[in-house]
């Protein structure tokens, strides 16, 4: 089985007020936390989904990036943009955003481990509190099937859940799910 880790790193930031990806946690890029938990959950072929602005900053030995050509058409679109380029080469693909300051690699594992479980599963995710986690699910290639008959309408990630064969894990520490929209988001958070 081959995976490729995939980061979700070319929003605009416009609640945040500015490029979220960027700030400190722990004395690390937030973005490169994402990095760090999927190298420690074993998958090394690392891409970052960023945009032709944010590029230059992902320049580094640790990651490959791929650009969007259609940017801020949300992760949809660069899922469908990442699996179309890289279908050939990995059978699943785990997606994790950008702005995850707490992601821990054991979470990753245990969403590998539960693959050979569910055998027919196009899609698992985390659920947590009875919510989907989608960027932090593992994505299995046939996806891009439905992905290349989906509407530019349908941006939400849903429409893809909705249309795979999903499964879900249930995770009961929310703290692994806390993601950076507003400033006010890092009150939980050690920084």
């Amino acid at each position: 089985m081959t995976i490729a880790g995939l980061i979700m790193a070319g929003g605009r930031s416009t609640r945040y007020g500015k490029q979220k990806l960027f700030e400190l946690h722990e004395n690390e890029a937030l973005w490169m936390k994402s990095v760090r938990a999927l190298q420690k959950a074993n998958i090394h072929d690392i891409y970052v989904l960023t945009n032709d602005t944010l590029n230059k900053h992902f320049l580094t030995n640790d990651v490959h990036v791929l650009i969007d050509h259609s940017p801020h058409a949300g992760p949809l679109h660069a899922l469908h943009g990442a699996m179309n380029a890289l279908h050939e080469d990995f059978e699943w693909f785990q997606v994790l955003a950008g702005d995850l300051p707490t992601v821990h690699h054991q979470l990753l594992l245990k969403l590998q481990n539960n693959l050979s479980a569910t055998e027919d599963c196009d899609c698992l995710l985390p659920i947590n509190n009875g919510k989907l986690q989608p960027l932090h699910g593992l994505y299995h290639r046939n996806c891009l099937r439905v992905l290349q008959h989906q509407s530019s309408d349908d941006a939400s990630m849903r429409q893809l859940i909705e249309r795979v064969n999903t499964r879900t894990i249930d995770f009961s520490n929310k703290h692994d799910f806390i993601n950076i929209n507003y400033e006010h988001d890092w009150k939980g958070v050690q920084r």
